[in-house]
């Protein structure tokens, strides 16, 4: 039976990960370590995330590491994004609570707002296209997010479009 760790991002989403190997864990161990030593600070902890001792970089051609399509598509490296996004609200003195206030729509408003359906909302959600806050077990979107969003996803629909309107233009 495989094991899997649940992480809990600031915003209250889970993030379910297979028990990493032993190398994997103990680069999460330090990087945890380094969000609670006051000593390491935001820049020194971006340097830890994207350094070779990360085992889910790649070498680079250039020299260093650099995170590919593999990379990006792990669940740990989401977490490390998250506790990365700590390190920077702590180092800002932000209030998380404050930040959490600015999202107020729910899934459902949130479709209405854009004339989307809910599952498209909630799959972008899942996909870590839109940003939302879970509170009380519900998720919840920011309306800028949301108008940034909608926003990108029209520009896709009309980029996809083009080629079509280019051809049918072309053979008039």
């Amino acid at each position: 039976m495989n094991k899997s760790r649940i992480y809990e991002t600031i915003n209250g989403l889970q993030i379910e990960y297979a028990e990493p190997d032993p190398k994997l864990a103990r680069f999460l161990a330090k990087v945890e370590r380094a969000i609670e030593d006051q000593s390491v600070n935001y820049v020194q902890m971006l340097a830890l995330a994207f350094s070779e001792e990360n085992p889910l970089m790649q070498p680079s051609p250039l020299g260093g590491a650099m995170a590919t399509k593999e990379t990006v598509s792990h669940p740990v490296y989401r977490v490390l994004n998250d506790m990365l996004e700590r390190k920077h609200l702590t180092a800002r003195g932000a209030d998380v609570s404050r930040l959490a206030a600015g999202y107020t729509l729910t899934v459902t408003q949130a479709a209405e707002k854009i004339g989307a359906h809910e599952s498209t909302i909630r799959k972008a959600i899942r996909e870590g296209r839109l940003a939302c806050w879970v509170k009380n077990g519900q998720h919840y979107l920011h309306p800028k997010w949301l108008a940034q969003f909608q926003l990108a996803t029209e520009k896709s629909r009309i980029m996809a479009e083009e080629p079509s309107r280019t051809r049918t233009a072309g053979n008039r």
